[in-house]
């Protein structure tokens, strides 16, 4: 499933093609054990529809398995701040060359992306455990930062293997699991 139907015809070993977002894919109830959003959940604009979407596909015992940037790392947190004030494309534009920019880029909205909002949400929508995981390498964020300001994500990281928080790292890794037994 992509609203982009251009990469999703990429996939020559996808069986069954959903050119829409999660919301609006029709797809029958409890179809699916496992579904998983990689770095998707940073886009979504509509979270309780997209979590009750992922509720519905999902059979009793299914998990939603996931990737996103983390809401508590200071990168999620200043691209959520560009974006409110309108100005994300421009600034990445002018740190990113252009071509990527035009290609990879999706506006981020960064709604859900933080473990206190899944679960809380998730809970409305028959999602009853929650595990959360953390992950950063220096490569994907020092890529952002010009010159010597690449250093900054290695002190980011070293500042957080020093006082052990791990939430704040940044990518947010996780499983929701569907209320019920599989069946």
């Amino acid at each position: 499933m992509d609203p982009d139907t251009t990469k999703l015809s990429r996939h020559p070993l996808v069986q069954a093609r959903y050119p829409a977002t999660l919301e609006k894919a029709e797809i029958q109830a409890a179809s699916f054990d496992c579904a998983y959003a990689i770095y998707v959940f940073e886009h979504v604009q509509q979270e309780r529809e997209f979590l009750q979407a992922a509720s519905r596909v999902l059979k009793p015992g299914g998990s939603l398995f996931f990737i996103t940037p983390n809401g508590y790392h200071y990168f999620a947190a200043i691209a959520a701040l560009l974006g409110n004030l309108g100005v994300q494309r421009k600034v990445l534009a002018l740190i990113r060359p252009e071509q990527l920019v035009a290609e990879y880029h999706y506006p981020a909205l960064y709604r859900l992306n933080r473990p206190d909002t899944l679960r809380k949400l998730g809970q409305e929508f028959g999602f009853d455990r929650f595990e959360f995981r953390y992950s950063e390498q220096f490569w994907e964020f020092a890529c952002y930062f010009p010159g010597p300001l690449k250093t900054f994500p290695w002190l980011w990281e070293r500042m957080v293997e020093v006082t052990r928080q791990e939430y704040l790292l940044g990518n947010l890794i996780g499983r929701m699991i569907k209320t019920g037994k599989p069946s």
